[in-house]
């Protein structure tokens, strides 16, 4: 047999040290220079294939990983894309004509406004002696002067009920409160549909008088308190110092299986933390997105897509998605009556109508609601700025 000399440098990828025949223990010989064969023993062996198998794993792993990463990634920009729900399912309630005549740099003739005053009504409940809620809170609600108005006068009823409960304080607006720069106000342009966008006047109301409040409630027309049990300023989490354990905001999480603190919520629910550092530069964004995109106000009616942008491009957004509590017609707190079909025109206000008075009596008939006597919200006429 031929004799080979040792290069310790150099470490064969398939040989072994040989053991010397007269130990009987297999012990490793210290030879520095002489290296008799290969390895055939069997332990070599399958220590080469274990630590091959090893290796492969580790391989795969990794691009496993990578491959996540990228399908996330795509999965991430498809939501972004589809964040236009409304234009891309529902249409869009204004042509691009239309958008392009009520903008006022388009316009060839000049135009009367037609921009009316929006109503707020407030109202206040003492605090009671018996319940004792975590926080304070403005219970807020809206509608504009058209068909939806209805509505009003089938929920507030009972989230008055809820507040006088909990002793919290209610706010209803009625009306407009968006007034874009540049756009005409008139029968061709009518502000009416815009009354969405009353959610963002609200929250930043309800930020001048965080002196009073810590929490707001932002609901739609269409949402009722459905359990008075439940003291619905413990659902966004918030402590004194605003540190990690503090939320700014908590809403209905699109997606059930979504990321805790996801940018993809429903903004027909909304529960913000008034006091969180977050929460005025939110409102401030939110509002400066849409008032810089009037042609896309006009077009899509979306406010629930300025709000998603908003959250999107804050990295570390402090939100609490709820999966239940919010969660449209089966919501364990407040349920959200949204429309079925994908229709501007068609919204199904009827069957919802009656939808929302049943789930009204099986409230009243559990909790007292209903006793205050209120305004007939749909009989009101819009007055008009002079």
């Amino acid at each position: 047999m031929e004799l080979r000399r040792h290069n310790p440098s150099r470490r064969p990828s398939s040989t072994c040290p040989i053991s010397s025949g007269s130990d009987s223990h297999h012990k490793r010989s210290h030879s520095p220079t002489i290296m008799f064969g290969t390895c055939d023993e069997p332990d070599c062996t399958k220590e080469n294939k274990k630590k091959r198998t090893i290796r492969q794993l580790g391989m795969c792993c990794v691009r496993c990983i990578l491959a996540l990463c990228f399908l996330f990634r795509g999965v991430l920009y498809l939501r972004v894309l589809l964040m236009q729900r409304p234009s891309l399912f529902y249409g869009n309630p204004m042509d691009q004509d239309t958008v392009q005549a009520c903008l006022s740099e388009n316009s060839t003739r000049h135009i009367k406004s037609e921009h009316h005053v929006p109503i707020w009504d407030w109202h206040t409940y003492t605090q009671n002696e018996t319940l004792a809620p975590k926080h304070k809170l403005l219970i807020a609600q809206y509608s504009g002067f058209g068909s939806y108005s209805k509505l009003l006068e089938l929920v507030v009823p009972v989230n008055r009920a809820y507040a006088k409960k909990w002793g919290h304080d209610v706010l209803i607006v009625q009306g407009t409160t968006l007034q874009l720069p540049g756009v005409l106000v008139n029968k061709e342009c009518p502000s009416e549909t815009r009354a969405t966008f009353d959610k963002i006047a609200i929250l930043q109301k309800a930020l001048q008088r965080k002196d009073i409040y810590d929490q707001v409630l932002i609901l739609d027309t269409d949402t009722s308190i459905v359990d008075f049990d439940t003291d619905i300023t413990t659902l966004v989490p918030m402590d004194k110092d605003h540190m990690d354990q503090s939320f700014m905001l908590a809403a209905h999480r699109v997606h059930k299986y979504d990321i805790r603190t996801t940018w993809d919520v429903n903004a027909g629910i909304t529960l913000w933390n008034l006091h969180h550092p977050d929460t005025q530069t939110v409102a401030n964004n939110w509002l400066a997105s849409v008032e810089s995109n009037p042609a896309q106000v006009l077009l899509t009616n979306d406010d629930q897509f300025f709000l998603q942008k908003t959250l999107l491009d804050q990295a570390n957004r402090k939100v609490w998605s709820l999966a239940e509590e919010f969660n449209y017609y089966e919501a364990t707190v407040v349920k959200h009556f949204k429309r079925e079909k994908r229709s501007w025109s068609d919204t199904g206000l009827i069957s919802r109508h009656e939808q929302i008075q049943g789930e009204i009596d099986g409230v009243c008939q559990k909790w007292t609601c209903g006793e205050e006597a209120l305004p007939e919200y749909s009989k009101r006429q819009p007055k008009y700025e002079q």
